[in-house]
């Protein structure tokens, strides 16, 4: 009696033990799963930031460009527009109407808010008065380009992107060509520039050529340019 309950006790321990080890066995074969796979997780990791970061960029230029447009329709004139803003200085534009009704940055006008980059973009190399998006009237388009030009545009710019984040844009935008590789970031305030540069509606490129504006902008950087006006 006391042997056959000893070895009914056995079985039923053996029967208990059974499931447990086959959960050990399978957590086992799932962290070696997740092991194997991490690497390739981190890479794939970083492509979906820079695409994040790339389609962040495009949504806001064309937020933008969509608050020119309404401005415009309300009969501003190019020259009235004003990206005047509480964030970043040096966009007040005489010419703009009193009632901001030409303001891009205000109700009475383009009735956008102002945004800064993607916070996760690194932009220390960048001088610190231009580690924003800049708006300026100191670049002409391509499209096609015609030698002997001089009519600059209203344009959206943001320099010292990560060729990563540079390459995702123009895969988003399906590829409209480089931006140029001379830059300027003068401040949009109502005037023009007159610089007959090579830029496309829009792209983004490394910076090759030493920029003619304030900034100082370091060869190596890549630079994003998109047309908010054509004149």
């Amino acid at each position: 009696m006391g042997k056959t309950g000893s070895m009914r006790n056995t079985h039923q321990r053996g029967i208990a033990i059974g499931p447990i080890l086959f959960v050990v066995a399978i957590l086992a074969v799932l962290a070696s799963a997740i092991a194997a796979g991490s690497g390739s997780f981190n890479g794939d990791t970083s492509v979906v930031k820079a695409k994040a970061q790339a389609t962040a960029i495009l949504e806001y230029a064309h937020e933008v460009k969509f608050a020119v447009d309404r401005v415009l329709g309300k009969g501003c004139t190019d020259t009235e527009i004003s990206f005047e803003n509480p964030v970043v200085g040096g966009y007040i534009n005489p010419n703009s109407p009193s009632d901001k009704s030409c303001h891009v940055f205000d109700v009475n006008g383009g009735g956008i808010v102002w945004k800064g980059p993607p916070a996760q973009i690194d932009l220390s190399s960048v001088p610190l008065g231009y580690r924003n998006y800049i708006f300026s009237g100191d670049s002409n388009h391509l499209g096609p380009y015609i030698p002997g030009t001089t009519s600059t545009d209203l344009v959206i710019k943001l320099s010292g992107l990560s060729s990563n984040i540079c390459n995702e844009i123009m895969n988003l935008g399906g590829g409209a060509g480089p931006a140029v590789g001379h830059v300027t970031l003068d401040k949009f305030t109502g005037n023009y520039g007159s610089w007959d540069g090579r830029n496309y509606q829009f792209g983004c490129s490394n910076l090759t050529v030493p920029n003619d504006g304030t900034a100082g902008l370091p060869l190596g950087l890549h630079h994003f340019h998109y047309v908010l006006h054509r004149r």
